[in-house]
């Protein structure tokens, strides 16, 4: 995947500097990583709680605390855009990674995926590192529990991210006014009814916000996190413990690389939701005030 920082920032940006900090532990946070992929499975007793390692948690760069990641599941989510996201994270000990709705009810993710929340957003910490976004169904961008919830937490959070049409719902809570982002790359250009800049690259990082494209974003977006708060080898491991190493059937997975005439068939099976999508966005805009 290629990588659009800042361009005003000369290859230095936030989560760069950041990783500076987590550098200073990230040695010897990886041998207290303790990852085993298989520990899960031996702690049935508590299978919603467990995380994939229990090992000792790295040091932490916030006063020892640990890290507060909320992930939104909100119905109609797309799972390929949280399942990577989510374990990455919680693979490490010392995360505490919250699955976020308005209540714990059973929500059902597209293609059909129950999935159960494990926080309320009345539970949700005030005070997050990291709020993310994957894509979820359009009734979400006009929400306004959903909404304020959002751009509450997104007041105070250290980052926020979000990988396919997240950055759009996270910018309908106007989060991304004024910050270069990214997006699928059929809904990328619907960006600017949020005040966001749409800028090319499946990661592009703005200041504390990181975006990216669906699937492989989410995973690709947690790295960067890690990365930044513990260090190159944390980042490193999570990436082989992962064995994220892709090697796609067809290299066909940006519109350049798959030419026009596969890119107009798909972009066409999609329309319809698209322009339903943007009407949903010029109302949004409107409410934002974005001209």
């Amino acid at each position: 995947m290629t990588v659009d920082h800042d361009s005003g920032s000369s290859g230095d940006t936030p989560l760069k500097r950041r990783a500076v900090l987590g550098g200073a532990i990230g040695a010897a946070g990886a041998a207290a990583l303790g990852w085993s992929g298989y520990e899960l499975l031996h702690k049935p007793e508590n299978p919603t709680t467990a995380h994939v390692s229990e090992g000792t948690p790295l040091p932490s760069p916030f006063d020892g605390r640990k890290l507060e990641i909320a992930i939104l599941v909100a119905p109609g989510y797309w799972p390929v855009d949280i399942v990577s996201a989510y374990t990455a994270f919680g693979m490490i000990p010392g995360v505490n990674p919250h699955l976020v709705w308005k209540n714990t009810d059973e929500v059902i993710g597209v293609p059909t995926f129950p999935t159960r929340p494990t926080t309320s957003y009345e539970d949700c910490p005030r005070d997050l590192d990291v709020l993310y976004a994957g894509a979820t169904a359009s009734t979400n961008f006009e929400d306004a529990q959903t909404l304020e919830f959002l751009a509450d937490r997104g007041a105070r959070a250290r980052w926020i991210a979000g990988s396919c049409t997240g950055p759009l719902l996270l910018g309908a809570a106007g989060l991304f006014k004024g910050y270069r982002a990214t997006a699928n790359f059929q809904a990328a250009h619907l960006l600017p009814y949020v005040g966001a800049i749409h800028s090319p690259g499946n990661v592009v990082e703005d200041r504390n916000r990181i975006t990216a494209g669906p699937a492989t974003g989410g995973f690709e977006i947690a790295v960067r996190l890690i990365q930044a708060i513990y260090g190159d080898e944390a980042a490193r491991e999570t990436i082989l413990q992962a064995e994220y190493a892709p090697t796609p059937l067809f290299d066909v997975g940006t519109p350049a690389l798959a030419g026009p005439e596969l890119t107009a068939r798909t972009k066409a099976r999609t329309a319809p939701m698209i322009a339903s999508l943007q009407e949903v966005m010029k109302r949004v805009a409107t409410r934002l005030q974005v001209s």
